[in-house]
């Protein structure tokens, strides 16, 4: 049959048609079509899966010039939906941005990347299925050699396929992206110094991997970010917060790097200059502080006297949407333990009441905390009326039959 031309009124299911059987003109200006309607929301992406899309999308991979671009920005936008991971990786989509990587244009080498972290995000299969392909030789040359938005679209990609999968953070650092990563952080552009200091954060949750990042002298460079605000700051105080994580080393350095200051300023709601941190951001800098006081009495008197106690306290009680409590119930628990003066000093602040109505939260992880920081609290004389009067007695027997860490 002859080939169709594109006419500029096409729906979905016809734009899909001229992806199968237009001229080579229709096919570049079809895909254009399409991946602007995928990026334009989720019901538009559904629309094109649904019409049969994904198959010729991904043949026109093959092609090259803008038709090949335009294939691969539509991919990208279905592949942030969770609900076409699944079909776009059993269609094939992995190891065709693969070798985009390996043989694509510049600019679609960053698109290749972008589909990739994205298929990666919250799939331990597809994480493991794109580090088999063979992609991390090309996602690493990008930090080096990318422009800035390959760079970004490879941090992005790193990030999400070293997310709680031990076997990936190891296989990432191995393949040489540690030192890349580490210099983006001083190099890069605020987005990309962001996406960097992610994957270095998801990187840094492996044991093995600390040392090699701080030998890379990212401590150095993850704590001016803390004082930059935005992304940077909230990502570049979760990687110093897995870097500390019982590694005594690395605590050292970061302390040396003269972290405390900017971690404790990161918690404020209201801080003299700038926007407030993020919730997230908070979070972070709470478990630095939780995972650098550990055991540490002149640190728990620094962190202490910089005011850390009250607005750790104030983060419990709020109830922002996703919050999570675990970091600053933990940082509390830590300020508390064997030290008088915090104990008196956190309950002061008032962190009993709230402490208390964590133990009846459904998360695990949040009941653990408050125990313990309950536990170390109850350890002052002056506590303990407040313990016993905030409700804390009932919650705490139960646990004690559920079997849970708390």
């Amino acid at each position: 049959p002859p080939r169709l031309d594109f006419k500029g009124s096409e729906g979905v299911e016809e734009l899909v048609l001229l992806l199968r059987r237009g001229t080579a003109e229709a096919q570049g200006k079809a895909a254009a079509a399409i991946a602007a309607a995928a990026a334009a929301g989720a019901d538009e992406a559904r629309q094109v899966v649904g019409a049969g899309g994904v198959a010729p999308l991904l043949l026109l991979l093959r092609a090259k010039g803008d038709a090949q671009e335009h294939a691969a920005r539509a991919i990208m936008s279905m592949a942030d939906s969770p609900e076409h991971q699944a079909s776009l990786s059993a269609a094939g989509a992995i190891p065709a941005a693969v070798g985009l990587l390996r043989s694509g244009s510049l600019g679609v080498q960053d698109v290749a990347a972008g589909i990739l972290g994205n298929l990666a995000i919250q799939s331990e299969p597809n994480q493991t299925a794109i580090v088999a392909a063979g992609a991390l030789p090309g996602l690493v040359s990008l930090l080096a050699k990318g422009a800035a938005p390959a760079k970004e679209q490879a941090c992005f990609a790193l990030w999400n396929l070293a997310c709680q999968h031990p076997p990936n953070q190891l296989a990432i650092a191995e393949a040489g992206a540690v030192r890349p990563l580490v210099a983006l952080l001083s190099k890069g552009t605020p987005p990309v110094q962001e996406e960097a200091a992610g994957a270095l954060m998801n990187l840094a949750a492996h044991p093995d991997n600390k040392r090699a990042i701080a030998a890379a002298n990212a401590i150095a460079a993850l704590v001016p970010m803390l004082s930059q605000g935005g992304g940077p700051a909230e990502q570049a105080a979760g990687a110093l917060m897995n870097l500390a994580s019982n590694n005594a080393l690395n605590q050292a350095s970061i302390v040396k790097a003269e972290a405390l200051s900017p971690l404790v300023a990161l918690l404020q709601t209201a801080p003299k200059s700038g926007e407030p941190a993020s919730r997230r951001a908070r979070e972070y800098a709470a478990g630095a502080l939780m995972n650098l006081c550990l055991k540490q009495k002149p640190l728990q008197d620094r962190v202490a006297a910089a005011g850390a106690v009250p607005l750790l306290v104030g983060m419990l009680s709020e109830q922002a949407e996703g919050a999570q409590y675990e970091e600053a119930a933990g940082a509390l628990t830590n300020l508390a333990d064997t030290h008088e003066e915090n104990q008196a000093a956190v309950g002061k602040a008032g962190a009993v009441p709230p402490l208390a109505a964590l133990l009846r939260k459904p998360s695990a992880s949040a009941q653990e905390e408050a125990a313990g920081t309950l536990m170390n609290l109850a350890a002052c004389d002056a506590n303990k009326d407040a313990i016993v009067s905030a409700g804390a007695l009932p919650p705490l027997v139960a646990l004690l039959g559920s079997g849970s860490a708390a």
